[in-house]
């Protein structure tokens, strides 16, 4: 669960809950092991549900029999997790658009709930979940200028209510999973054990031409004419089979994306958030030492399986890591300062002697260091031989944001297998200092790599010899380098004919294969694009709440 979800560490208590809440009683089994509800039963999964909306959110909902129940648990936490990424978007007022509300409007109710300031727009397409969702709004005496339902909207799409506001924080939306009933029912009959919970789901809710692929595609083709007036689109994705052709679908678009895992139990979700804004989404956001563990990271798991589908999907990282066994913490940080100052880079650190980066001008490529050097020379013969120099490019914002910080790690707590083993294992080799930079802001990734390549270089510091090497350690620009080129050369969604940033060599690392178009060397490799993605039709709109 979510770090801030409430029921991660606190489960509802079934006893108290009955006792303060006539509805439920009546659903609650007591025994000598505690109280129990039997969820197999869907009048006792609506009562639950009403109940903690009414105590745990101050929400009188009156749920309808022949509609989805929605699990509260879990749509907290995917709620929580579109107010991470609002986090990491353009400052403004908090907006948000839910696609396909439901009857109950439950994931606008739960925004507000959170967040009373900001302003929900709930869309629903089916008539009975419409009317019914604005009155669950008027039930809780909450105003459309905090939650505003609405029905279609003009142009009969998916987005289009965004037109209505300047700038929004994200939206949201949980489609329908499957194509047809008969796929929901294969899909339920190839579970390895029967569902936990009793089926409450409308055939609208759960069914879309095309299965949420194509409902999703459709809102990712749609979300381009937006462009960053949104900071993050965001989708539920219920299928695993869906998500590698939906990460590829986005990255026709932008590769400013994530992949993020949400797991209760034996239920996995995964949230797909892409952005066409500059502002990038920090590998690790949780500050529960417990979550880090369990690797719920907000982009990236901390720790990846090398190979698998997964990982190929996962975006690339956005910290760049230097590990250090040779210098001390104090060479490292007055080194990198040498190279910074050498390419007229502001090196002014804050109270916790942190460097934030924000160069106006590419000083560090070979071109600008050569070009400096004839300044140089040219100064010495006057104003005019200087005057004949081409003007050097400065835009008016940063070509990137960065945080840069220098720390010393701390090795590894030992594990109670560690201690209980008779075999004594080999001390982990600890850096003598870490450098790592944060990309926080900016489009290009092949002007923050070859940046952070030649602050590592120049510095003269030297990757960490692993366990059984012989002979030098080899310059490293970052840790996980290996890892993301790997991802790259490998990856099929990022090598996928269509992407744009393909067929220009733009939008990765500077490790590409081959020149794209553009003649820049990109890390998708830079091979010919085919065209785009086609653009789904499917306008159908009933979604799972």
């Amino acid at each position: 669960m979510h770090e801030r979800n409430p029921y991660r560490v606190r489960k509802p208590d079934f006893a108290a809950l009955a006792e303060k809440d006539e509805a439920l009683r009546p659903f609650v089994t007591k025994s000598d092991h505690g109280a129990s509800i039997d969820f197999t039963d869907a009048r006792a999964l609506r009562a639950l549900t009403a109940a903690l909306l009414r105590h745990d959110f101050n929400l009188d909902i009156e749920l309808r029999d022949d509609r989805l129940c929605p699990t509260v648990a879990n749509r907290l936490d995917y709620v929580l997790t579109c107010l991470d990424l609002a986090q990491y978007a353009a400052p403004g007022p908090l907006r948000a658009l839910d696609i396909g509300t439901g009857h109950v409007a439950v994931y606008a109710l739960l925004l507000h709930k959170l967040r009373p300031e900001a302003y929900v727009v709930g869309s629903e397409l089916e008539p009975t979940s419409l009317a019914h969702a604005r009155e669950q709004a008027a039930r809780n005496s909450i105003a459309p200028a905090a939650v505003e339902i609405k029905g279609v909207p003009p142009d009969n799409s998916l987005l289009g209510h965004l037109k209505d506001q300047d700038s929004w924080s994200f939206t949201m939306c949980n489609p329908p999973f499957f194509a047809s009933l008969a796929e929901a029912e294969e899909a339920r009959l190839a579970k390895a054990t029967p569902a936990s919970a009793a089926p409450t789901c409308a055939p609208n809710e759960q069914v879309t031409r095309g299965g949420e692929e194509l409902f999703v595609g459709q809102m990712i083709d749609e979300s381009v004419a937006y462009g960053d007036k949104v900071g993050w689109f965001t989708s539920l994705v219920g299928r695993y089979a869906s998500l590698g052709p939906l990460v590829k679908h986005v990255l026709t678009k932008t590769t400013n994306y994530a992949v993020i895992s949400l797991r209760q139990g034996n239920t996995a979700r995964w949230v797909l958030a892409w952005s066409f804004s500059p502002y990038r989404l920090p590998d690790v956001s949780c500050t529960d030492p417990v979550k880090v563990a369990d690797e719920q990271n907000l982009t990236r798991p901390a720790h990846v399986e090398k190979g698998t589908s997964f990982a190929k999907m996962v975006s690339l990282s956005n910290s760049f890591v230097h590990d250090e066994e040779e210098k001390d913490l104090d060479e490292v940080r007055q080194a990198i300062t040498d190279v910074l100052k050498s390419v007229n880079i502001d090196t002014t650190a804050d109270e916790e002697g942190v460097i934030h980066l924000a160069p106006t001008t590419n000083t560090w490529s070979r071109q600008a260091r050569r070009a400096a050097q004839r300044a140089a020379q040219y100064a010495e013969g006057g104003e005019e031989a200087s005057a004949a120099l081409p003007e050097s490019s400065t835009s008016q914002e940063p070509l990137f944001r960065a945080r840069l910080s220098f720390t010393k790690p701390e090795a590894p707590a030992s594990t109670d297998a560690d201690r209980e083993s008779d075999v004594e294992a080999p001390s982990p080799s600890v850096p003598k200092a870490r450098a790592a930079m944060e990309w926080q802001w900016g489009r290009d990734r092949t002007i923050v790599d070859a940046f952070w390549k030649f602050v590592i270089q120049k510095a003269g510091l030297r990757k960490r010899k692993q366990s059984g090497e012989d002979g030098p350690a080899e310059k490293k620009s970052r840790p996980g380098a290996a890892d993301d080129e790997e991802q790259q050369t490998n990856n099929p969604y990022l090598q996928h004919q269509d992407n744009p940033y393909l067929s220009h060599g733009q939008g990765g690392a500077n490790r590409g294969r081959g020149r794209g178009r553009g003649g820049r060397r990109g890390a998708l490799g830079g091979g010919r694009g085919r065209g785009g993605y086609s653009r789904p039709q499917d306008q159908g709109w009933a979604r799972r709440q």
